[in-house]
């Protein structure tokens, strides 16, 4: 019996789920397995109704799990791929495929021993779920950061919106920022990432938080009236 790895892309922005294309270098191997394919949607739906009762005051971030089936089912593998840069958020990803957790068992046409998944998680904050503090300070956060585009050159503005990805450490410096959703301008992306570069100083967490926060930010550029 032969082994098969797939990646299996789930996207989560707050409860939101996305599935991802499987890369070109494995959609022949998945394809040629039979019932591997309807088996991938079987599990996306059980992921989803996982993720949909979960109930967490996530700071957010990205975290990439690999878990491994059995033939029987069960998980005997999970573990973090790629961290979200945040313990608190990493374990909480682990949490939604567990080892012991029993999933259906694989395709019994399908001639394989095990089933090795990667999934790219991505949790956003959810404002709802947060303390007061932390409430408080991510408020405090978007207003530093517009202040940083009406800070802006007028030559330098144009019009377009994008959405800015990043974790901020506990003592307030960006770590991490990368684009979440392109506006479809790459000078415009270019000019979001100089808004929240990695190394800007934001206030330091508030205490008693995750030691790393990770948010999600929209940023929109409008065209400045001439003579500012």
């Amino acid at each position: 019996m032969r082994r098969l790895s797939e990646v299996l892309g789930l996207v989560l922005s707050g409860l939101v789920v996305c599935l991802a294309g499987v890369p070109a270098a494995t959609a022949r191997d998945v394809t040629d397995v039979a019932g591997v394919p309807g088996y991938r949607q079987q599990l996306s739906r059980i992921l989803k109704a996982r993720i949909a009762s979960l109930r967490h005051s996530s700071p957010g971030g990205i975290v990439d799990l690999r878990f491994t089936v059995d033939r029987d089912g069960h998980v005997i593998r999970s573990e973090v791929a790629a961290t979200s840069g945040s313990e608190f958020t990493d374990r909480l990803a682990l949490g939604i495929v567990p080892v012991g957790l029993k999933l259906p068992p694989l395709p019994p046409r399908a001639p394989i021993a095990e089933l090795t998944v990667t999934v790219p998680v991505r949790l956003s904050s959810r404002e709802a779920a947060m303390s007061d503090a932390l409430r408080t300070y991510r408020a405090a956060v978007t207003q530093a950061l517009l202040q940083r585009v009406r800070n802006l050159p007028h030559q330098m503005l144009t019009g377009g919106m994008l959405h800015i990805r990043f974790t901020i450490g506990r003592d307030g410096v960006v770590t991490r920022s990368d684009i979440a959703r392109s506006s479809g301008d790459r000078a415009i992306d270019e000019l979001g990432l100089r808004i929240v570069p990695v190394g800007l100083r934001l206030p330091p967490l508030p205490p008693g938080q995750p030691t790393a926060l990770s948010l999600t930010q929209p940023l929109a550029f409008g065209l400045a009236p001439e003579g500012r």
